[in-house]
Order: C-alpha cells, then sequence, then structure tokens
C-alpha cells in the first residue's frame, strides 16, 4: 500500500508541474494564479443487490490537499487542478455467504483535470471550455478474524465541455 500512496503523491506533483509551465502565447493581458488547500471530504459509498438491498456501505471523513493553477493570456485560458485525499473509512456490509461483517476500508481518491478555454463578449460574457481528466480510487478492504480482505483499483480518464 506504501508503494501506492508514493505513486499517488508523485502523480499529483507531476500533474501541478506540468501544468505550471506557461502554455500559451504572450499576450496583453497575462495573468498566473494558484492555489494550494487542505479540506475534508465526507465520503460515502454504498453498493446494492439487483432488488436494490444494501450490501454494503463505506463512511467517513478523508483528509485531503488540493491545488489549482489557473493561466490567463487575454481572453485564452487554462486551468489545471489536482485533489488527494486519503485515510480509513468505516466499512459495514456483509460476507460472500451473507454474514454481517464491519472493518475499515483504507482509502485513497485521486483526481486531476486541465481545461482550455476561451471568453468571449464584453457583458454578458461567455466562455465555452474543453477539458480532461483522470481518476484513481485504491480501495483496501480490511480483513479481520477468518475473512480475508479486499484490494482493489478503480480508475479512468473523463472529458467534456462547458461554459460559464
Amino acid at each position: 500500500m506504501e508503494s501506492t500512496n508514493r505513486r499517488c503523491r508523485v502523480r499529483l506533483l507531476i500533474v501541478l508541474l506540468m501544468f505550471a509551465v506557461p502554455t500559451m502565447a504572450s499576450g496583453e493581458e497575462h495573468s498566473l494564479e494558484w492555489s494550494i488547500g487542505l479540506s475534508l471530504l465526507n465520503f460515502g459509498y454504498e453498493e446494492f443487490d439487483t432488488d436494490g438491498r444494501s450490501l454494503n456501505r463505506e463512511d467517513g471523513w478523508l483528509p485531503g490537499i488540493s491545488a489549482s493553477i489557473i493561466e490567463r493570456d487575454g481572453a485564452w485560458f487554462g486551468e489545471a487542478r489536482a485533489s488527494l485525499y486519503g485515510g480509513s473509512v468505516d466499512y459495514d456490509g456483509e460476507t460472500q455467504s451473507g454474514a454481517p461483517f464491519t472493518t475499515e476500508t483504507k482509502t485513497w481518491l485521486f483526481d486531476s483535470n486541465y481545461r482550455l478555454g476561451h471568453w468571449f463578449g464584453d457583458a454578458p460574457r461567455i466562455a465555452p471550455y474543453i477539458g480532461v481528466g483522470y481518476h484513481r480510487w485504491d480501495r483496501d478492504i480490511q480483513g479481520k478474524g477468518a475473512v480475508v480482505g479486499l484490494s482493489e483499483l478503480y480508475q479512468w480518464g473523463y472529458g467534456g465541455g462547458g461554459g460559464w
């Protein structure tokens, strides 16, 4: 698990450094803003069977860190964001045989995304943008007694667009 934590921290650093380098041509109005913050995430996850009955539930608070970099060059803007949350949450579920089972789940959540857009107009201003991102969830349900734990990794990329 320690190597997984290290990999998540390294990815966060790479994402932040990658987008810290200016990516747009110099213009009349250029600015670079960044922020780093600590936060708490109220994590809740639940799985159901095909009849809608709850199979397991995970709840708890995860401490985390987030960072963002926004670069503006004239009417163009680029925004990179990343967050990493980790810790243990309560697990309340059942074994595969249906016996009740409670333990904790060690959880790491990593998310990063980048948006590129352009402002149009004076008042009201409109800013369409496109973006890409990556999300990863490391889930390690702890074993207890005769019940063996379970480690899972969920990860996906995503993209989209929108406007302000």
